[in-house]
């Protein structure tokens, strides 16, 4: 009898959902391991809420990343100098800044769109509820959003990054 055939059928689904998540955000893995350990289907959570967070975790630092250079080059044109002046402003101002705060800096000088600042403000929100809960659908806010993602529209944590990222977040297979 192979491992496989000794899941239960939640085991199977939870474990394909992995596989899914996995193939999704570009890793090659083999989860084969995680079902050797006691409880099975809290190792396979564990492995997808990993994943998913990885995701998030990444875009969002790209993002602040993005809107740290935008607000430096505002201060001090493109490219920045080299100095201490510039230094001392990202050290002890843009490194202590979280993303809204970059945004709503940018928006103080030039304007921002409605739609950016609000799917920037979802972002934020998304990235709050995954790392700093185990239960992210438990979160008030996660009653905005539909529970369930579309048949063929992939797992509904991927699903719904996708719908706020956009590109990034095209399946790698494709």
């Amino acid at each position: 009898m192979t491992l496989a055939m000794q899941l239960t059928p939640k085991e199977k689904i939870r474990l394909q959902e992995a596989k899914d998540i996995a193939r999704e955000v570009g890793l090659d893995l083999d989860l084969n391991h995680l079902l050797t350990q006691a409880n099975r289907m809290d190792a396979l959570d564990g492995a997808i809420h990993k994943m998913v967070v990885s995701e998030i975790v990444f875009y969002y630092a790209a993002l602040d990343e993005v809107l740290a250079q935008t607000v430096l080059s505002l201060f001090f044109g493109e490219p920045p100098p080299r100095n201490k002046k510039t230094l001392t402003f990202i050290h002890h101002i843009l490194d202590e800044m979280y993303l809204l705060k970059k945004m709503n800096v940018m928006h103080a000088i030039v304007p921002l769109p409605k739609k950016v600042r609000t799917q920037l403000s979802s972002i934020n929100g998304i990235r709050n509820a995954f790392t700093h809960s185990f239960f992210p659908e438990l979160r008030k806010e996660h009653h905005k959003i539909k529970k369930r993602a579309v048949q063929g529209q992939g797992h509904p944590y991927v699903q719904r990054i996708k719908n706020i990222y956009g590109g990034p977040f095209e399946s790698r297979d494709s």
